[in-house]
């Protein structure tokens, strides 16, 4: 298996990873040069360039101990949202991230979702996956900040959407918790898995602890680290869902439509999707309007609950 950034796609984004890196630290100003010592540079130059673009968004910071991230949070507007989704971006990329990332964050709205898409741990350009493990335990600590940042604004109903190592990222937070953290669902967009790499990106031992229900959405030509594991977290839900049922722990699928008996006909699966679409490949070029209306479907279904939902447009 080659590991090399999330695989093919990952190096066709590089080029560009590299020119917006170059451009922050030309026009951002001092502050970015200022935080160059910064063990994650990166960061700091997207974090300029994305807070002078607000546009329909509302730049924020998250706050967790130690750490400081950007955060860019969008409403439907005016109508009641239906709940939260904290958008989880890929391996060494922002909030803007032009592949899946800013398509679901303002497409969602439409399906009246707020998104809140914030900065995960990124590493220099040429980083290997495995340089990232050790970054999960500051990724759950900015998770766990957009969830409280959400909660105090009102939201009780919030989904964790991941793409790519950002799924990883946040089946690790779900399993690390020992509960749902607040959140009532997760979306994995293309979850890779390296298990021969290291045990911590072994996704099927993630989704096994994971306590919500689940959407796995992957590509039909999708990267080798998503597609040869597409089995092994389908048993891995049926795994999750056996656990929470002989502990009596299933009041996170309650809401859910799949949760009555019988609805899939599978033993041990409860609100667990795995599908796939066609004709695309990694970073679901063309199909960003159909991948939108899957992710609002599933929720609206399978997170319910924007009766309990006071989420407002802070501009209003």
């Amino acid at each position: 298996m080659k590991i090399r950034g999330e695989g093919r796609c990952e190096n066709d984004l590089r080029g560009w990873w590299r020119h917006l890196a170059l451009w922050a630290m030309l026009f951002a100003g001092p502050a970015v040069v200022a935080q160059a010592a910064d063990p994650r540079p990166a960061e700091a130059g997207w974090a300029a360039i994305l807070a002078k673009a607000q546009g329909d968004d509302e730049t924020l910071w998250l706050e967790p101990p130690d750490d400081r991230a950007l955060a860019l949070l969008r409403t439907p507007g005016r109508r009641p949202a239906k709940g939260a989704a904290i958008l989880l971006p890929p391996m060494g990329s922002h909030p803007d991230w032009p592949a899946v990332i800013s398509p679901l964050r303002t497409r969602l709205p439409d399906y009246g979702w707020t998104t809140l898409s914030i900065q995960l741990p990124a590493l220099r350009a040429d980083a290997g996956v495995g340089e990232y493990v050790p970054l999960f335990p500051a990724a759950r600590a900015r998770i766990a900040a957009a969830v409280d940042l959400l909660q105090q604004r009102g939201a009780h109903n919030i989904v964790l959407v991941g793409y790519g190592l950002g799924a990883l990222m946040g089946a690790d937070f779900l399993a690390e918790q020992g509960g749902t953290a607040g959140v009532t669902a997760l979306v994995a967009v293309s979850m890779v898995s390296y298990p021969d790499l290291d045990p911590g990106l072994n996704a099927a031992k993630l989704i096994e602890k994971v306590p919500v229900p689940i959407l796995d959405i992957y590509a039909s030509r999708d990267l080798d680290a998503v597609l040869d594991f597409n089995t092994a977290r389908t048993r891995a839900a049926r795994i999750a869902a056996a656990a929470a049922a002989a502990s009596d722990n299933v009041d996170a699928y309650l809401d859910s439509t799949t949760a009555q008996p019988g609805m899939y006909g599978t033993p041990g699966h409860i609100a667990y999707r795995q599908i796939s679409l066609v004709g695309t490949d990694h970073g679901y070029s063309g199909l960003e309007a159909t991948l939108a209306k899957r992710l609002a479907g599933w929720m609206n279904h399978h997170a319910r609950g924007a009766e309990k939902n006071a989420l407002a447009d802070p501009k209003q």
